[in-house]
């Protein structure tokens, strides 16, 4: 298992056919823990269509594969919208924000916690 304790984030998994979906099997076959991101809502509006079966199935399929204790999880994100955070360091930049200091920004688009 040359990939045991590691995590690997597969973005574009989303369908239980395609290219995400037969990597994050091979990373799990692998030892790896997996995170598959998914934007079904893209997908839908798309040719090939959402998964029938949605993002649960999909993370099954990888499970499937998984060696033992190797943790599967999936979550939405909307990530098409690259320049969010370009946007929000260049505002941070600005005379206007020089009043925030030591924060934390999350600039996260669509993600779901």
């Amino acid at each position: 298992m040359p990939l045991l304790g590691r995590t690997a984030l597969v973005t574009g998994a989303s369908r239980r056919r395609g290219i995400g979906y037969a990597v994050a099997r091979r990373l799990a076959a692998y030892g790896a823990g997996v995170y598959l991101h998914h934007h079904v809502p893209h997908d839908a509006g798309q040719p090939w269509g959402a998964d029938p079966g949605g993002p649960d199935a999909v993370a099954d399929g990888v499970r499937e594969v998984a060696v033992p204790g190797a943790v599967v999880a999936h979550g939405p994100a909307d990530l098409a919208r690259p320049d969010d955070p370009a946007r929000l360091i260049a505002w941070l930049a600005t005379d206007e924000a020089a009043w925030i200091t030591g924060q934390v920004i999350n600039s996260e688009g669509g993600f779901r916690r």
